[in-house]
């Protein structure tokens, strides 16, 4: 059956079931399981955001009549990418405190963050919701050392640092017992990856100058049409039912295609599309910042999402090749950078819809754990001979390669500093591996990856490739305080519980190390 006709089968099922009326009523029977703990607040949480904007306001100016000029967010995922997205696209003013995320344990990465921190003028905002998240604290036992050496005073220090967690979590104890300046409680009944538009999103962005006011507004006028009981008129239905289609049609590699001014608005749908649907086996896959090549070079397990703004028409040709040539495309048009606030809220609610056609729960991530538990395992053993064991490992990339099928994705997970440099020969790789395999292919960077695409890679159609690249040789590293490992040691547990991971779920995985110099990458074989 032909897309198409799984789109209109789609619109009808949801007419014919009066899906939308039993989602604003919280029915979780849409997702066939009966969920005892809820994960639907984001229906309601820009209800209760506004609310707080006078409360978001006073916070801000505290922080701002104090002179800092650069707000630190430490978390991970979905607890920080929201924020950043925001930031990055809705551009700061100038003499606006910076937002620096540091959602990294790479060294280097480290390195050149500490580099540009000013600590005299840095606020930092440490956010989790399960309150657990380890990057996120093992980054405060860090700064915080680093703070204790410039600020004697227990209260002052403890002054820099605000928490935005769930209610009762570990990093809530830490921060009333460190005399945190703030301790916000996020509502507990939304998941991290649907948590942009609450206090995890708009708090950093916020507190950098963006008018989160007007962001909340946005998102409104798509609450209020998401309502809607034809699915003609709604939207966020109608795109829930169309990508749904794609993935039963067996076009499940949902391709990015975003205007530059706010092309990171894909890492945030990157992130809720894989975490969302790639479970039991199934899944959208998407592809996220992939250079474009010819139409004809694509496979036919694609379609493309379009994203611009109204004065940016740079990828106007490029689509309009896609189109002529036969591709799918989807198109949405922002009027101007606040309407990422609409986006953010149309893509949650057919994420949701999605999870619905598949037959998933599209607010777990079953298998994301697991690559967790094995690094925190083997944090304190050598690992370097364990490799030689792993099932389904290849010993060359090229004979990996020789078993691509055309539905097939190349996943790069690049446990390495995300230099300029390294990211220009990533993508030029990518655009081979296109242009020579046919298949599409992603880039993470870890450990982001693993809080972004981790689920998918695990749980998702095992229709990956997937080459984990790591450096062994760091040229430096950091002892992390109150602990017996370095965060090199971490990120080398990380990527080995990664690739583990993914061999126990049957996944092919080939681990390239290049020890210490970047340039190997160019001879990857």
């Amino acid at each position: 059956m032909s897309w198409k006709n799984n789109f209109n089968e789609n619109l009808n099922y949801l007419s014919d079931q009066n899906v939308i009326n039993r989602i604003w009523s919280k029915d979780y029977s849409l997702w066939n399981f009966n969920y005892n703990i809820d994960r639907l607040g984001w229906l309601d949480v820009l209800d209760f955001m506004i609310k707080q904007i006078d409360y978001i306001n006073d916070i801000k100016n505290e922080i701002w009549n104090e002179g800092f000029n650069q707000i630190v967010l430490l978390g991970m995922g979905g607890s920080s990418l929201g924020a950043e997205v925001i930031c990055n696209v809705c551009e700061l003013e100038d003499g606006n405190p910076n937002l620096i995320v540091i959602d990294t344990m790479i060294p280097e990465s480290i390195n050149q963050i500490v580099e540009k921190i000013d600590l005299e003028r840095s606020f930092f905002i440490i956010a989790s919701k399960s309150g657990s998240t380890l990057e996120p604290l093992l980054l405060y036992k860090f700064f915080k050392d680093k703070l204790k050496k410039i600020i004697d005073d227990e209260k002052e220090l403890g002054n820099r640092f605000l928490a935005i967690t769930d209610e009762g979590t570990s990093l809530s104890d830490l921060a009333l017992k460190d005399k945190f300046r703030h301790v916000l409680y996020n509502p507990s009944n939304i998941g991290g990856r649907y948590s942009v538009l609450s206090y995890f999103g708009l708090i950093p962005a916020a507190l950098c100058g963006v008018n989160i006011e007007c962001l909340l507004k946005r998102a409104i006028s798509i609450k209020e049409e998401s309502q809607l009981i034809s699915v003609n008129d709604n939207k966020a239905a109608s795109l829930g039912a169309y990508i749904a289609a794609m993935a039963a049609s067996g076009k499940d590699k949902l391709t990015l295609v975003i205007s530059g001014k706010v092309k990171k608005f894909g890492l945030w749908l990157e992130q809720l599309i894989a975490e969302s649907s790639g479970k039991d086996g199934v899944g959208l896959i998407p592809i996220y910042d992939e250079p474009l090549v010819s139409p004809e070079l694509y496979s036919n397990d694609r379609f493309f999402v379009y994203i611009n703004i109204e004065d940016d028409n740079e990828l106007d040709l490029s689509i309009q090749e896609f189109e002529d040539y036969g591709l799918p495309v989807i198109k949405f048009e922002l009027k101007d950078k606040y309407d990422i606030g609409e986006e953010f809220f149309r893509w949650e609610f057919a994420t949701a819809l999605l999870g619905m056609f598949l037959n998933i729960n599209p607010f777990d991530q079953p298998n994301g754990q697991l690559s967790k538990d094995i690094a925190a395992r083997f944090l304190l053993e050598d690992i370097s001979s364990l490799d030689n064991d792993l099932p389904y490992s290849f010993s060359s990339l090229s004979k990996m390669l020789s078993t691509s099928q055309p539905n097939n994705y190349l996943a790069i997970m690049a446990y390495i500093h995300n230099s300029e440099e390294s990211n220009q020969i990533l993508q030029s790789f990518r655009k081979k591996i296109v242009s020579d395999f046919g298949i599409a292919t992603t880039l993470g960077y870890g450990p982001r990856v693993l809080h972004s695409t981790g689920q998918l890679h695990k749980g998702g159609p095992n229709s990956g490739l997937f080459i984990q690249i790591t450096e062994s040789n760091i040229k430096l590293d950091f002892d992390i305080p109150e602990e017996n490992y370095s965060f090199g040691k971490f990120v080398y547990s990380q990527a080995f519980g990664d690739r583990l991971a993914l061999a126990l779920n049957a996944r092919k995985v080939i681990h390239i190390d290049i020890g210490k110099d970047i340039l190997s990458l160019k001879d990857m074989k």
